[in-house]
This record gives C-alpha cells, structure tokens and sequence, in this order.
C-alpha cells in the first residue's frame, strides 16, 4: 500500500466517521421531538384528569349544599318549585 492510498483509506475513514456522527445526531434528535411530544400530551392528559376531578368536586359540592339546604327547609316542595326542579 502506498503513502498515497493510505491517506485515501483514512480519508474515507473519517468522512464514514462523521457520517454516522451526523446520523446519529439526527436519530437522537428525532427521538428527542418524540420524546418532547410525548411528554406534552402525558401533561395535558394530566391537565385534562385534573380539570374532571374538580368538575366531579364541584357537583358534589353543589349536590351536598342543596341536600344541606332541603334539610334545613321545612317546605322542601316550595324549595324545590321556586327553583325549576319540580
């Protein structure tokens, strides 16, 4: 082998180097958007699970204050007229 051929094969040696170097960065940097991607929608899913949590709270909370309400109300049924519920 030459000095000439040498240099060529280490020429070609480097460039698959930085080859694969510069695929690699770009798997790694497809996998990152995934990644980025998958953690926004794992966060609105948890936004979403949050948000029907409170709505469940918030009707419970309605439904114990208007049983609290009948409760204390000795005409449940004028209560419940003068509010639309009969």
């Amino acid at each position: 082998m030459t000095v000439a051929t040498f240099h060529v094969a280490t020429l070609m040696v480097l460039v698959a180097q930085q080859a694969v170097r510069v695929l690699a960065d770009e798997q790694l940097s497809g996998l990152e958007g995934r990644i980025n991607a998958l953690e926004k929608n794992n966060a609105l899913e948890k936004n979403i699970a949050t948000a029907r949590g409170e709505a469940s709270a918030a009707h419970l909370l309605a439904s114990a204050a208007i049983q609290a309400a009948l409760a204390i109300t000795s005409d449940r049924e004028e209560v419940l007229a003068q509010t639309g519920h009969k």
